[in-house]
């Protein structure tokens, strides 16, 4: 729906100052490629990182210049954050427009849509309905809609070269991590949600967890703009109704987990530096694979189970950690030298090395289809362009992977069979497998190579993520994206290798 005429919105100073701080302190993160190491609510705790933020805007146009998607749903949380986000897009001369994911979960959900979509029209806002195809699940609809919201989400954001802004906030976050309490999570957990992340080659960012509730619905009250009420907020059927409940009457208790949440994050983020500043323990390879050197039995099981955790979720691209037991079952088995698989991981004994993980194509290996010119991810850590239509596929469902195809290709020499066998491959319309350049940067356009894959620590988005301070950056801009040299990780021009430094909690779930 295209925007109505703009109009000025109406909101106060304070809000506005306020939302200012958080984007500006995201900025920072950002561009320094910082992680958060404290500073989740800086951007509202302390306000004067402004100035610093207002300079980093204007100063670096990797940031400024990509726009702004909101996810919205239309309740007051995301509607705040709809109408903040264009006022400061406005101010800051930024391309914003929302999108509204219709999963089909209630009959009366096209309806809401619609009115959602009239109100944003109504305040300026350019907005897009899309609805989801698949049929919901008998059980897990929560857990099955938020996959499929940020798949939609994350995929329009790709396309666009755009950053997703999430509405989470500060009861959100104290919410998370009384649920992942319960659950008993480690420290990465129990740092809740990033304000900066990167999922899937694309920026998220939740510029309104330092905002509460009641402060939100007097953003819409203020710009006088309505908002849905979603039944299933009340429906105790599900976990975070309950939880919402009972924090409700313990008075303080929100306040003391957005503090764990802050000092946690801290000390895994200060973990996961110390970890990599050894750069041998675990490198991450171009081609998809890892090296684990046996000093990582050495390391006190708890950080074991947290670099083990991270190494299998990057390689094996998935979205949830292993669990503790999983993880102390593979330490069993590393420590007597064997081979042994986890989280679509193969961890294979290269003699006096250590051990090679390599991902598993799995008994269902997947799927992607792909038109010309598109960017798609493959596998949960591959982002594929093509040139060409054709459908994404492993290179072992292949019949021609033993053919001379990619031989020709620098970056596939050398590679054993284990390693070639999940990388991607276009498979075109009359059959032919086309194999893809394995780059070490984000992949371009321009370069008259018909297919090109880069896995995801290598993208843009990880190494922003990367070593703070590395002098060493292999990054190609995007397209329309200026990049700051020294930003990426540092990588081994002699291996095609980084450390797996901390690219951090950045491939988690999205909560």
């Amino acid at each position: 729906m295209a925007a109505e005429t703009a109009h000025e919105l109406n909101l106060t100073t304070a809000a506005r100052q306020r939302f200012d701080a958080a984007i500006n302190t995201q900025a920072y993160l950002w561009e320094t490629g910082t992680r958060d190491m404290g500073v989740r609510d800086m951007g509202v705790r302390d306000m004067g990182i402004r100035d610093m933020g207002v300079a980093l805007n204007g100063a670096n146009p990797k940031f400024s210049a990509r726009p702004w998607i909101t996810c919205l749903s239309g309740g007051a949380d995301s509607t705040a954050l709809a109408l903040l986000a264009e006022d400061h897009a406005r101010r800051n001369a930024r391309a914003h427009s929302a999108i509204i994911i219709d999963h089909g979960i209630r009959p009366e959900a096209a309806q809401e849509a619609a009115r959602v979509g009239r109100r944003m029209q109504e305040a300026g806002i350019a907005v897009t309905v899309y609805k989801v195809a698949a049929a919901a699940p008998a059980t897990g609809v929560q857990a099955w809609a938020r996959a499929q919201r940020y798949a939609i989400a994350t995929d329009i954001a790709r396309r666009s070269g755009a950053a997703l802004l999430l509405g989470q906030h500060a009861g959100d976050q104290a919410e998370t991590v009384w649920m992942r309490l319960q659950r008993g999570s480690g420290l990465a957990g129990l740092g809740g949600m990033r304000a900066v992340d990167w999922r899937g080659g694309v920026p998220v960012l939740r510029p309104l967890l330092g905002f509460f509730r009641h402060q939100l619905d007097a953003v819409c009250q203020q710009a006088g703009v309505g908002w849905e009420t979603d039944p299933s907020n009340h429906d105790r059927r599900f976990e975070r109704v309950r939880v919402r409940a009972a924090l409700a009457s313990l008075t303080g208790m929100d306040d003391q987990l957005r503090r764990l949440a802050a000092a946690a994050s801290s000390i895994d983020d200060h973990l996961m530096v110390a970890v990599a500043a050894s750069q041998h323990a675990v490198k991450l390879a171009s081609d998809g694979s890892a090296m684990l050197d046996r000093s990582v039995l050495d390391l006190p099981q708890g950080v074991f189970r947290r670099v083990l955790s991270r190494v299998t979720q990057i390689v094996g691209g998935n979205p949830h950690p292993p669990t503790h037991v999983a993880l102390d079952r593979l330490w069993t088995r590393l420590q007597a030298g064997s081979a042994s698989t986890l989280g679509a991981c193969r961890f294979r004994p290269m003699a006096g090395q250590g051990w090679q993980i390599i991902a598993e194509a799995g008994r269902n290996p997947p799927s992607v289809s792909v038109k010309a010119g598109e960017t798609i991810l493959f596998a949960g850590r591959w982002l594929v362009t093509s040139q060409i239509d054709g459908m994404v596929r492993p290179c072992c469902v292949l019949s021609g992977q033993g053919d001379a195809g990619w031989r020709g290709l620098s970056s596939w020499k050398g590679l054993s069979a284990a390693v070639r066998a999940p990388l991607p491959v276009v498979e075109s319309l009359d059959g032919t497998p086309v194999y893809p350049h394995l780059t070490m940067t984000s992949v371009r356009p321009d370069t008259g190579l018909v297919v090109q894959a880069v896995f995801l620590p290598f993208a843009e988005g990880a190494a922003t993520h990367g070593l703070a301070g590395s002098k060493s950056s292999c990054a190609v801009p995007e397209a329309g994206v200026t990049r700051n040299q020294g930003a990426g990780p540092y990588i081994n021009p002699a291996h095609n290798t980084v450390p797996i430094s901390a690219f951090g909690r950045s491939m988690g779930p999205f909560v």
